[in-house]
């Protein structure tokens, strides 16, 4: 017997101008009920058929989740759209636009390892990315083909402890920022340069610079870097150089009312 989720959600407040709301799940904690959820009361029929169409369990699993977020949340915040009826479109290099929201809302989505992140904002370009480390990667190697020299230097000169570590905060950095650009990799990796801060407190505000070939001002970014559950989480924001605040929250599928279904 499935559950269906209902359409009646409870209501949460869009965020306001500067600020920045990140949903965070785990499948591990929501797998029981991902598994048993009627998913097409909220997928699109095309969501559905791709979600059938994976393969792999985690990535199965994934994927639902990242979707049951966007859709329901989406409610959340403008309860007068049902989770199904919301429309996406993607700019030529995928990022997804929310077509039917009332107000300008933007969001992004990451995941990895079995951890989903998404962030929404007003107005403004979000970008998000969470990386799982990979013990078996050759971060040095790695990182000399995609790094600027600026983070390559600082990379090398960390003790070999904390090497991988280093390395998939500048990761996801980067891939935060290609997000909310909406540019993805046409923007080549080594031509701006993050500068982390030399501390280990988390979360960390950090700094970017361009070379000449990319065209952008630093003045005009707010990123951020922490961890969640042991997964490195970068976020970034398109904010003329104001302070940006985050406001972070689990997602939890019991939030929401689930019913009995055939």
């Amino acid at each position: 017997m499935n559950q269906a989720l209902q359409t009646t959600v409870n209501v949460v407040e869009p965020p306001s101008e500067g600020v920045v709301h990140v949903w965070r799940a785990s499948i591990s904690d929501l797998s029981a009920t991902l598994v048993a959820t009627d998913y097409k009361h909220v997928l699109s029929d095309e969501e559905t058929v791709k979600y059938q169409a994976y393969l792999a369990r985690q990535a199965k699993l994934e994927f639902l989740l990242g979707r049951l977020m966007i859709r329901t949340l989406l409610s959340r915040y403008f309860p007068e759209i049902e989770p199904r009826d919301w429309k996406f479109s993607f700019n030529p290099y995928g990022k997804p636009i929310v077509e039917n929201a009332p107000l300008p809302i933007d969001l992004s989505l990451s995941h990895s390892g079995g951890f989903v992140v998404l962030a929404f904002t007003l107005g403004a370009e979000v970008g998000i990315d969470i990386e799982c480390a990979r013990a078996s990667l050759d971060v040095a190697d790695l990182a000399s083909s995609v790094f600027s020299p600026g983070e390559l230097v600082f990379l090398l000169a960390q003790q070999p402890s904390r090497l991988a570590e280093t390395f998939y905060r500048f990761w996801t950095l980067k891939e935060a920022y290609i997000k909310a650009r909406g540019m993805g990799l046409s923007l080549p990796l080594d031509q701006f340069t993050f500068r982390l801060p030399q501390t280990d407190e988390l979360p960390q505000r950090v700094s970017i610079t361009f070379d000449s070939g990319i065209e952008d001002s630093p003045d005009s970014w707010w990123f951020g870097v922490e961890s969640y559950r042991g997964h490195a989480v970068a976020i970034a924001l398109k904010r003329d150089g104001k302070a940006a605040k985050i406001l972070r929250r689990d997602f939890l599928l019991d939030e929401f009312t689930l019913s009995r279904s055939g």
